[in-house]
């Protein structure tokens, strides 16, 4: 297990200083036009919007992790739904700005 979650998660360009330059699931979630940070067990994806967009960035970023699960399970791997969470960060007045009735039942977070 150690190996196969090694082959998904590290670098296996000896060249490089991006750890997540040429992974699999890197290239996947650079391909939804994600920021990532990959971990051993855990996986950060962030990226940044205007209040005036957050509608469909919130469907990009709702869908995106059905299209990581989908991959996951493809290459034998499992995505955690139920620790699965959102979060919201901004300046108060930007927050003040977004439509929250438009969030799902996903777990949310606002700072």
């Amino acid at each position: 297990m150690t190996l196969l979650l090694l082959r998904y998660v590290t670098d296996t360009n000896a060249h490089t200083n991006d750890r997540n330059a040429h992974t699999p699931l890197s290239t996947l979630i650079s391909s939804l036009s994600l920021n990532h940070h990959l971990y051993a067990d855990d996986t950060q994806l962030f990226f940044s919007f205007y209040p005036s967009v957050f509608d469909s960035s919130n469907a990009h970023l709702q869908d995106s992790p059905q299209k990581i699960s989908s991959w996951m399970t493809a290459n034998l791997l499992i995505l955690n739904s139920s620790k699965t969470e959102f979060l919201l960060v901004g300046l108060p007045q930007q927050l003040a700005k977004i439509n929250t009735s438009s969030l799902s039942s996903q777990s949310w977070f606002y700072f």
